[in-house]
């Protein structure tokens, strides 16, 4: 198994992998401006965010008027929200401001991956590569530069990339002091808070990393502390929930809304393209249906509505087997390779086909990169192949869409670029042996 240690970078690929982010950064901001005014189509968190500004509140998420809401992680919309009471709700100011927050977190992902890889040994001319692919091309830009100014999207992803790098480095480190294992649980805390999908992801990493590095009579001391750790950042928001949405909802109350858009009997045999998923969404969802509101209202509210759902929806499962399996297996090829319905037309972003055509390459070629990498390559590599894969598994039982992808593609994008620029540089070592041997047996000229 190779282990190369990490990779010291040349001052040339320094300067390079600056170059290549500070004018991915121009490229973002100049198709963002060349993007349709999304504001009616920003969903839930933005209605929070404008609540926020407004009122000082967490809520409205479906509608104006609806309050206190636990359907999203907090964060990012309250920040929204401050931007929107200083310059205005939607105004081109607090666009811009939100716009350069959100690309800061991503390029901030960016940055760190190629950093981790450095110090997991992938060749400098695949992270190259990979950061090129991330910061030049248009596939994720209405994401990243849009959705992401009230969405968490962003704000997660250099979470869980900044969690990586020092989970990396500790499992390096010749002694992991009380001070790191700390830091550690406060940033897994911070990650799930966020994102639970990657602060799964991120405690699945400190346990390997305790479990490879700690001696076992450190074990119950370093869980305790990932315990405080966990409760210092989530029991305000918990306390909160349960004082004003009347259950002790720890992250969201969102799961039993997703939950039965995504199973069911309206999702099986339809021949939509989206398999009848926009129907279903429109059908039981409170944001963009009355009939999903209003049902919402007389079940109660969120919380009751989302219990509701949730209890019909096993029953459903429980007398459709078969089906439940199917659909699961129907999310985790999106989740992996997207469908075309998936993505937004938007003639700055490029053709649709050719995003397609990226997101599949960096699927294929990425899920290849961590297979080589379990098997040959080191075992650091496991905490990157976890913030790859973990993330995945939620959105076996909900519908994933490209928001929720974006979670791995950065990820993906490297492990494919890795394993790239070892089989080139295998083959050019491959050929240059040959040539040698060709040199060294050629008879002598006439």
């Amino acid at each position: 198994m190779e282990d190369g240690g990490p990779v010291r970078d040349s001052r040339g690929v320094t300067l390079t992998a600056a170059g290549i982010l500070a004018s991915g950064i121009a490229c973002r901001y100049w198709i963002v401006a060349r993007l349709p005014d999304p504001q009616g189509r920003l969903g839930e968190a933005y209605n929070v965010a404008r609540s926020f500004a407004d009122h000082g509140t967490i809520a409205d998420a479906y509608a104006i008027g609806q309050g206190p809401s636990a359907h999203i992680m907090p964060v990012a919309a309250v920040i929204a929200g401050y931007v929107y009471r200083w310059l205005g709700v939607f105004t081109p100011a607090s666009n811009f401001v939100l716009t350069t927050i959100a690309l800061g977190f991503v390029f901030a992902s960016f940055a760190l991956l190629f950093a981790v890889f450095r110090d997991l040994g992938a060749p400098a001319s695949g992270r190259l590569l990979a950061l090129a692919l991330l910061c030049w091309s248009p596939v994720n830009a209405l994401i990243e530069g849009v959705w992401f100014r009230v969405w968490e999207g962003g704000m997660a992803v250099a979470l869980g990339a900044l969690f990586l790098y020092f989970v990396v480095r500790l499992d390096r480190s010749e002694r992991i002091r009380l001070r790191d294992i700390a830091g550690v649980s406060f940033l897994a805390a911070a990650t799930l808070f966020v994102s639970p999908p990657l602060g799964v992801a991120a405690y699945l990493c400190a346990l390997m990393l305790m479990l490879r590095r700690l001696p076992s009579r450190r074990w119950f001391g370093t869980s305790a502390i990932a315990g405080v750790a966990m409760i210092a950042v989530l029991a305000p928001w918990t306390i909160r929930n349960a004082v004003v949405m009347g259950s002790p909802i720890v992250l969201r109350d969102s799961f039993g809304l997703e939950f039965a858009m995504s199973n069911g009997a309206a999702l099986v045999g339809r021949p939509d393209s989206d398999g009848g998923f926009e129907a279903r969404h429109r059908a039981i969802h409170p944001y963009t249906s009355r009939e999903g509101y209003a049902a919402m209202v007389a079940a109660g509210g969120e919380v009751a509505y989302a219990a509701l759902l949730t209890r019909e929806t096993n029953a459903w499962i429980a007398a459709h087997p078969g089906d439940f399996v199917m659909l699961i297996g129907r999310h985790l090829r999106q989740m992996l390779f997207p469908e075309y319905w998936m993505f937004p037309d938007y003639s700055a972003l490029g053709p649709v086909t050719g995003r397609l055509a990226i997101h599949w390459f960096v699927s294929a070629e990425g899920l290849a990169g961590i297979a080589y990498a379990l098997w040959r390559l080191g075992a650091r590599y496991r905490y990157a192949v976890i913030m790859a894969l973990a993330p995945i598994v939620p959105y076996l039982i909900a519908q994933p869409i490209l928001r929720y992808r974006y979670l791995i593609f950065g990820m993906l994008t490297f492990f494919a670029f890795d394993l790239l620029a070892r089989v080139v540089a295998r083959l050019a070592s491959g050929f240059s042996l040959a040539s040698a041997a060709g040199a060294r047996t050629a008879p002598p000229a006439a």
